[in-house]
């Protein structure tokens, strides 16, 4: 049967072993039918199970021919005879109501018996109608009902409308037994033990086995299910969280214990957490043993909203499943995150609530199951859980105990929340960005250590989650890291670049090498631009922060920021050289124009980032002063001129008048 795709949790010991004890060792109840007691007795049997459509309650019915094969012995005239007067054979616990009947209708009494330090079968004897001698042969019927045991009970043994499970048995002689199973095809059958041939009949689901080899050691488990039987129970917490608690017809006692676990401990483990209840959709929590099968005590779909746990009133295992509400793979990639996550929150709310937590022991590298956590798969629904499920379990837990412990739950908190809004574990200048890569193991070391502030997650992973490989990218993360340190440190209030940031979180880190050399080498700019700042009065590239925290290409940064010295270096020269005080000839030189403001120009460009128009207006005052000189040489020799053409025109007049004023005067003709 394909089987949708599940989050699984908890291991369980005792059912499974009880489970494997019943398919393994059911050689047990055919040596009960003693070989001395049955020598020269052929038993041939066909045994049937059929699940009742609407009660569960399954009707078994085996039809048993024996055979008497001894020969009589004649000795001195005494006629030695040897004959059988019943046969005992193995029945499921949970079997009731027994009757047998021969093919001539003759009624045959049945006993039960219990066999000591055996909770699994018993042993129905059925006592002949008449002693069988030799050559004869006896058919008869033995009838009973299965009906099953309590809710947890020891025995898997379980038949209500809901779920059934059981064993069949078999019965007889080598190659003379036969066993089939019918079950109605609205039930979800798992088998177990021995083999059987599975066909669809008539709406039927049969699984048979044909002239079984060895009967005494046959046993086949049978677990099936009806969810549609289910007696259901709605629950809505406060927080919002809608659940229907689905258990088994008569166990009320299941649904109150699942219901109050769900209303006392959702808040606690949102509390822990610090995220709100995940699911928008209600969850379906169904009773069943078919996590138990496998070994594990429940399992969990966040997808499908749909949680299955064991009949057990078991506080951890329930807040356990609703604690993969957050703890699945939306959050976490690798599966001894999530189960470790998982053990460490559901153990602390059975603490809050009164109860006893589990505490895991230190993991030993000499355990024959002991595993690289990294390497720990999906659950085993073949076979079944074994050493490596429990000590996968166990490890998990150890190493988010070890961190949480370090770190408390708001430490842990922050982690998760960071998964949760999937924001880099790099983080700047708030608010962090966004991270499209899943929280698998390397994030969440990263995650562990810059955003939870932990410093015992890395030798914790190193020692039990890693692999060889893995371990070897540590070093080129750790010499990364600290020149990352140094960076940040060397900023102050820059915070690191992003492009930094990416390369490290992307676990890049020969790029993240070359981007933090690049950051460095912006930064002793940035010093530069300091004093150039200083000199100048005003702050230079008032973006040059955001520019290099948020820089995807610090060449880029490099670059620009160069270009603004080189602008701020031509205005100082151009303000030193405006400082600097003219003499008669600059002056000369400088009439009409007026480099002061030239420059007063440039700075306000500058201050303003416009270092086209600053370098502009620098340039043309440093022009101006420095052919100031020439200017004013060349006027102060054209002045020259025209003061000596002046002076000339000077003594021309006065000679003439002088001559005007020797000459005699003119006769006035009129006296």
């Amino acid at each position: 049967m394909q089987r949708p795709r599940r989050h699984r949790a908890v291991l369980i010991g005792p059912l499974l072993t009880l489970l494997m004890v019943l398919v393994a060792a059911v050689a047990a109840p055919g040596a009960v039918a003693r070989a001395e007691e049955t020598e020269g007795l052929d038993v041939t049997s066909a045994s049937r199970f059929v699940v009742g459509p609407t009660t569960g309650i399954v009707r078994a019915t085996t039809d048993l021919t024996f055979t008497n094969t001894t020969i009589d012995e004649t000795s001195d005239g005494v006629v030695r005879r040897r004959y059988f007067t019943g046969f005992t054979f193995p029945v499921a616990t949970g079997a009731t109501g027994e009757s047998a009947v021969t093919d001539d209708g003759r009624s045959v009494t049945v006993t039960s018996s219990e066999i000591a330090g055996n909770t699994s079968f018993f042993m129905y004897a059925v006592q002949f109608p008449d002693p069988l001698f030799s050559g004869e042969t006896l058919r008869l019927t033995v009838a009973y009902d299965i009906t099953g045991l309590p809710p947890r009970s020891d025995d898997p043994s379980r038949v209500n409308p809901a779920y059934v499970a059981f064993t069949a048995y078999g019965v007889g002689d080598p190659g003379r037994a036969s066993v089939e199973v019918v079950v109605p095809d609205d039930f979800v059958i798992d088998t177990f033990g021995s083999e059987a041939t599975e066909t669809d009949v008539d709406g039927s689901t049969i699984y048979t086995a044909e002239a079984i080899a060895d009967p005494s050691t046959y046993a086949l488990f049978v677990t099936a299910r009806k969810d549609s039987a289910l007696v259901s129970s709605r629950l809505t917490t406060p927080e919002g969280a809608s659940f229907d608690i689905r258990g088994w017809p008569g166990d009320d006692a299941w649904r109150a214990f699942v219901g109050d676990q769900i209303g006392r401990g959702i808040p606690l483990l949102a509390q822990l957490v610090e995220q709100p209840w995940p699911l928008d959709d209600t969850v379906e929590i169904r009773e069943a043993v078919t996590p138990y099968l496998y070994g594990y005590a429940g399992w969990f779909s966040a997808t499908d909203a749909e949680l299955e746990v064991g009949e057990d009133l078991d506080a951890e295992v329930v807040l356990h499943e609703l604690s993969h509400a957050w703890f699945n793979t939306g959050w976490f990639a690798d599966r001894w995150v999530n189960e470790g996550m998982a053990q460490v929150y559901s153990n602390a709310v059975v603490g809050m609530l009164g109860g006893t937590a589990t505490v895991p022991t230190e993991p030993l590298p000499t355990d024959p199951a002991a595993i690289p956590l990294l390497t720990w798969g999906e659950p085993l629904l073949d076979t079944g859980a074994d050493d490596t499920e429990t000590y996968g379990y166990n490890a998990a837990h150890w190493v988010m105990e070890g961190v949480v412990q370090e770190i408390g739950f708001d430490g842990m908190a922050t982690v998760t929340a960071s998964v949760a809004d999937r924001t880099i574990a790099y983080v700047g200048d708030a608010p962090a960005e966004a991270e499209t890569r899943t929280t698998d193991w390397q994030r969440f070391l990263d995650l562990g250590e810059e955003v939870g502030g932990s410093t015992t997650i890395e030798p914790l992973m190193e020692q039990y989650v890693l692999q060889p490989a893995d371990i070897a990218l540590l070093a080129d993360r750790a010499t990364a890291r600290l020149a990352y340190a140094q960076l940040r440190t060397d900023g102050g209030s820059w915070a690191p670049p992003i492009a930094v940031r990416r390369a490290m979180a992307a676990w890049t880190f020969d790029s993240a090498t070359d981007q933090i050399e690049a950051a460095e080498a912006v930064l002793v700019q940035r010093d530069v631009l300091a004093q150039r700042s200083s000199t100048l009065g005003f702050a230079l590239a008032a973006d040059a922060e955001s520019a290099y925290e948020g820089a995807d290409d610090l060449a880029v940064v490099q670059q620009s920021v160069a270009a603004t010295l080189d602008v701020a270096d031509v205005v100082i020269e151009a303000d030193v050289a405006a400082n600097i005080g003219p003499g008669l000839i600059e002056r000369l030189g400088l009439i009409g124009e007026h480099p002061d403001e030239r420059v007063a120009e440039a700075k306000q460009a500058l201050a303003a980032g416009d270092e086209t128009a600053a370098r502009a207006a620098a340039e043309r005052a440093i022009e101006v002063i420095g052919d100031a000189g020439a200017l004013g040489t060349t006027r102060a020799l054209a002045a020259a001129g025209v003061l000596l053409a002046t002076a000339g025109v000077a003594v021309v007049l006065v000679m003439v008048l002088r001559r005007r004023r020797l000459r005699p005067p003119t006769p006035d003709p009129s006296r």
